[in-house]
């Protein structure tokens, strides 16, 4: 099939350039006319897409959580949180498929428990809603164990199934509570070329819709963790969900083809409409030697091939300058500063370990949390997103005797990094493990409230203390992260038998972005 350069390209190209040389520029988010990639930083992966009317909701894996946030738009590319699903501690959320189906929405999702032998054990789920502001239900059991990425389809004819990976499939209940049918496998995925550099075929997380006659199947393979060419988006077709699907001639839609691209492991796509006729791959990627970072949420515009295949056009990359969708920009731009108001947590903050939210009281502007374990690893915490990799973020502590509490980039893996006080003596972490001090390196604390500051420049950090609205003081010993570390989350960890109360959370993009 010979692709051609779309016109649209040099007149954006044109207009772009008009724009630079004119006396002023469009300021306002709101007026512009294009966006570019990503349309959500930080850990948001394996996203799952749905359009109701002018809306559209996302919501991705768990970003290292126990839960999984709903994000409402009206343009695809700005998004604002409207509610939180929680899995009631019975795992972090892998690879949802948010669905609305005859006025309802459904969330179909792995939940992935890690034991303390390495090993893992996966269920699946449905939660369901009213409306996507929830509330949602509690986790509804499909009693399928040991597969992952559910995708759920509906036929004209009202029949309903739930895909898997490795292209297996199984019929569900008409209110899609319940499994009623044998796994079988239907399709066997696509044959990419053997001199390509991937990690496994991993077939995996089908994303299914009708257009044209046709259910299509758009799948990811490659795997997402192995090399910046692993990962990729398929396409496959069918007249009937249990098959024959044939694979699409212009395989891959998605993929990364060289190390030296900005967007690593491209994949995992999910295929929609809009709302005046242009279709969208939304999808994942690491930016390149940003893996801490974990997957920014992509999306590239979909042409259709004059036998009905979706293609991305010659040449258009995640790096361009892109026309925007169609739709209003509603919202503003995520404010993570907070000082605690009402009686619960910001959707923003989520837990990344088991917890007992009872340990947890929002009120009079504080957060006060029980202390558990003895370090970040294995400490009550809870986090939000990184989204910038370079910021500063402060809190302002106080704590009993019994108490260890802090400021640390929290990653899953134990290695974390950050500031911490016991007593009054600042504790150091790096890499999940306590700093010895030496001489003179670590004052001691005076009684009463302290804040504590990360600053977090690319892979370089400092931490930094005051006390009683004195200067900031750095402290001596700064450390470096990067790919060693895992994907890392901003956390509040409490641990020891009394409890801490934070203040006033600020936080801030630098300027110098790396």
């Amino acid at each position: 099939m010979r692709r051609f350069f779309p016109i649209w390209v040099f007149l954006l190209v044109i207009v772009t350039a008009c724009q630079q040389s004119a006396s002023y520029r469009v300021s306002k988010e709101a007026e512009a006319t294009t966006f570019t990639n990503p349309i959500m930083a930080g850990n948001y992966g394996d996203p799952s897409v749905v359009r109701v009317g002018e809306d559209y909701y996302m919501t991705h894996s768990g970003s290292g959580s126990f839960s999984l946030l709903v994000w409402h738009s009206r343009d695809l590319v700005h998004w604002n949180p409207v509610s939180k699903v929680s899995t009631n501690n019975q795992g972090t959320p892998w690879a949802p498929d948010l669905v609305y189906h005859q006025g309802k929405f459904y969330i179909y999702v792995t939940l992935t428990r890690y034991l303390e032998d390495g090993s893992r054990t996966f269920g699946n789920v449905v939660f369901t809603a009213d409306k996507a502001e929830g509330p949602w239900s509690e986790p509804i059991n499909l009693n399928v164990k040991g597969l992952i990425d559910p995708g759920h389809i509906a036929t004209p004819e009202g029949k309903r199934y739930l895909f898997f990976e490795k292209g297996q499939v199984a019929e569900l209940s008409e209110n899609g509570q319940q499994i009623i049918s044998e796994v079988s496998k239907v399709y066997d995925g696509w044959q990419y070329p053997d001199e390509w550099v991937v990690e496994c075929p991993c077939l995996e997380s089908p994303k299914l819709f009708y257009k044209d006659g046709y259910c299509y199947m758009v799948s990811a393979m490659g795997g997402t963790k192995g090399p910046s060419t692993s990962h990729m988006a398929v396409t496959a077709r069918a007249k009937d969900p249990m098959g024959p699907w044939e694979n699409a001639p212009n395989n891959p839609l998605i993929h990364t083809y060289s190390p030296e691209e900005r967007w690593w492991s491209q994949g995992h796509a999910t295929l929609l409409e809009d709302t005046e006729g242009q279709w969208w791959a939304v999808y994942h990627a690491y930016e390149k030697m940003q893996r801490i970072m974990g997957r920014p949420t992509l999306m590239l515009p979909v042409d259709w091939t004059t036998d009905s295949w979706p293609y991305i056009r010659e040449g258009l990359t995640a790096e361009a300058d892109l026309p925007k969708p169609a739709g209003q920009h509603i919202g503003e731009p995520l404010d993570f500063s907070n000082d605690f108001e009402g009686n619960q947590l910001n959707l923003l903050w989520r837990h990344h370990t088991l917890v007992n939210p009872a340990d947890f009281k929002v009120g009079n502007n504080a957060l006060t949390v029980k202390g558990k374990g003895d370090n970040p690893a294995n400490a009550n915490e809870v986090g939000i997103t990184l989204i910038d990799k370079s910021f500063e973020a402060s809190i302002e502590l106080i704590l009993d005797e019994q108490t260890e509490a802090g400021l640390v980039l929290y990653a899953r893996n134990g290695n974390s990094t950050g500031i911490g006080v016991k007593g009054d003596e600042p504790m150091l972490y790096w890499r999940g493990k306590k700093q010895r001090a030496r001489a003179g390196e670590i004052p001691q604390l005076a009684a009463g409230p302290v804040e504590l500051k990360i600053r977090k420049e690319n892979f370089d950090v400092s931490v930094w203390y005051r006390q009683e609205g004195n200067d900031w003081r750095k402290l001596p010993r700064s450390f470096e992260v990067q790919e060693g570390h895992g994907v890392l989350y901003l956390s509040l960890y409490t641990c020891g038998t009394g409890k801490a109360t934070y203040k006033h959370f600020r936080y801030s993009k630098l300027k110098k972005e790396v």
